[in-house]
Parts: C-alpha cells; sequence; structure tokens
C-alpha cells in the first residue's frame, strides 16, 4: 500500500490523448496514478488537452504531469527535450514550459548528473520550489541511498533508483 503508478507517455502518436481517456473513463483508477511523464511534448499536450476537456463534466483531479528532460549531449536536442541547469537561461526556458497553458506541465524529470550535488545546486533546489522536480538516471550511473537523500533533501518529490546492492553501501542503514 502507499506506492502510486508512475505511467511515461512513449512516442506512438495519440497515445496522451488515449490514457487521458482511459482515466477519465475509469475515474477510480485516478488515486493510484502518482504522475504522467513524457520526452514527448505533444503526448503531454494531447494528454492535458484531453483531460481537460474530458473532465469538464466531472470533477476528477488530473495526476501530476512532468516533462522528462536530458542533459544535454551532441544530437539529442532533435530527439530529446534538455534542461541544461548550467545554462543561464534555463530558468527561462522552464518558466516558459511551465507557463504554456496547452502544455499543462506541472514541472521536470530530470536527467542525473553529478553537478546537481555541486555547481547546478542552487538552480535544482529553485526548481524544486517553484514545482515539483524528480530525476532518473541511465543504468550504471551512480545510484547510492546517501545521493538519493541528498537530492530528496534538496526538494527533488521524485528520484529513480535500480537499488543495486551497493545501494546502501554509504549509508548509516548497512
Amino acid at each position: 500500500t502507499g506506492g502510486l503508478l508512475v505511467i511515461e507517455l512513449k512516442d506512438d502518436p495519440g497515445v496522451g490523448k488515449a490514457v487521458a481517456q482511459l482515466l477519465c473513463g475509469r475515474p477510480e483508477l485516478l488515486p493510484a496514478v502518482g504522475l504522467v511523464m513524457s520526452f514527448e511534448v505533444d503526448e503531454l499536450v494531447g494528454f492535458t488537452t484531453e483531460f481537460r476537456q474530458l473532465q469538464l463534466n466531472q470533477v476528477i483531479a488530473r495526476p501530476l504531469v512532468l516533462l522528462l528532460t536530458c542533459v544535454p549531449a551532441k544530437g539529442l536536442e532533435p530527439q530529446y527535450q534538455t534542461l541544461d541547469l548550467s545554462c543561464p537561461g534555463v530558468l527561462q526556458k522552464a518558466e516558459d514550459f511551465l507557463s504554456c497553458k496547452d502544455m499543462g506541465i506541472d514541472g521536470f524529470y530530470v536527467e542525473w548528473t553529478p553537478e546537481l550535488l555541486g555547481e547546478q545546486r542552487e538552480t535544482f533546489e529553485y526548481l524544486c520550489k517553484r514545482c515539483t522536480m524528480g530525476v532518473w538516471q541511465h543504468f550504471g550511473q551512480t545510484d547510492s541511498y546517501r545521493e538519493a537523500t541528498e537530492l530528496v533533501k534538496m526538494g527533488a518529490a521524485f528520484c529513480n533508483t535500480d537499488l543495486p546492492r551497493d545501494f546502501f553501501a554509504d549509508s548509516y542503514l548497512k
């Protein structure tokens, strides 16, 4: 008990709209959904637009909607949304996404980088106060209790982990 479903909308035209139709058609499922997220802006717009239209005749609380983002890397920009927390214009870019009514996002799910706990800390903490933030990582990246705890202390609402065997190696829970 207590766990919530995280729905990631994949790059399949219409999937956002279909998930909104499912959840609005079966509102008893909504308490089990913690958030809807995607790298695909079009699918998030499809989800939020359809949800908004379908809930007009009902009082249904929409789950959180987060935009998945990557750390900028050569060749990623055309395929995925990037959010470079070390870039001077990142707060304006975040505000632009958050203020876009059609998108209706509540925050961001950013890719892990060690700089989140270093030079990007202040920006990350600001965004955590401004909106809902989550952190994800690739398999094999640093994944420890100490880092996850620090991210949560900074304000992250979600922190992915693969729970590797050494997850608690640097914690007091050993």
